[in-house]
């Protein structure tokens, strides 16, 4: 298992996301996007989504955001998150 920590900047990312972009709809969906996304990356975070120029950097892209994270060892670190269009 790996560790998961979110950079306090990809916290408010997501949460101005959420609060001032989202209709509650798409903000239930996100929470379950968001979910999901924290299990899979404590379990295995080189499985979820793709590897950037760094190896050690990737991106997962769901159906409302983008969200970068990096692994490094056993941890893994959000530090951006980017509203999808």
């Amino acid at each position: 298992m790996f560790e998961l920590i979110w950079r306090p900047e990809a916290l408010d990312e997501l949460s101005d996301i959420y609060v001032a972009r989202l209709k509650p709809a798409e903000r239930d969906r996100l929470a379950v996007q968001v979910e999901r996304l924290n299990r899979d990356l404590v379990r295995d975070p080189f499985e979820e989504g793709e590897s950037r120029d760094d190896p050690q950097r990737r991106v997962s892209v769901l159906r409302d955001v983008t969200v970068y994270f990096k692994v490094v060892a056993d941890t893994v670190t959000v530090f951006r998150v980017h509203r999808r269009n």
